[in-house]
């Protein structure tokens, strides 16, 4: 009886291929390091194991890129999905806790605010509130608005 052994040629995947592209000839301990997870990672990586979307993540996040294309690289999403710019959401597909974050976000970079962080930047004009023809603010239909001259005043 004969013994044959077959090598297996590993299998270069996409994410194996761009993490050699990132890591410009880094050793995987080195690699490892960087990106925070054990060297074993990049030897099933190398032998065309798939990588797990959360090492993924911590890769392109630990080498400055785009989390996204990373995940394409590893073929979890696809180039399509990848190339998304901006994702929107509809109201009803965010938590009551999202929707006031973003609207104190966008209070407190509102233009217009003051470095004591409330208001306008400038006084309102009040001058035309005894004006009927700018406010109309007389209590009943027909009746002149009371300008402050027309307030009673205290003793």
């Amino acid at each position: 009886m004969q013994t044959r052994f077959v090598f297996m040629q590993s299998k270069q995947t996409r994410w194996y291929e761009y993490v050699r592209r990132v890591t410009e000839g880094m050793s995987a301990k080195e690699v490892a390091e960087r990106a925070g997870f054990d060297q074993s990672a990049m030897t099933r990586w190398k032998n065309g194991m798939n990588a797990d979307p959360k090492f993924v993540v911590q890769f392109a996040r630990a080498f400055h890129q785009n989390v996204l294309l990373a995940l394409a690289e590893a073929e979890l999403i696809s180039d399509k999905e990848a190339d998304l710019h901006e994702v929107r959401m509809g109201l009803e597909d965010i938590s009551t806790h999202m929707l006031l974050e973003e609207l104190a976000r966008r209070i407190d970079n509102s233009p217009g605010r003051t470095a004591h962080g409330a208001g306008l930047s400038e006084d309102p004009d009040y001058s035309k509130l005894s004006d009927q023809d700018g406010y109309d603010l007389a209590a009943y239909k027909g009746e002149h608005n009371i300008g402050h001259d027309d307030i009673p005043h205290e003793p």
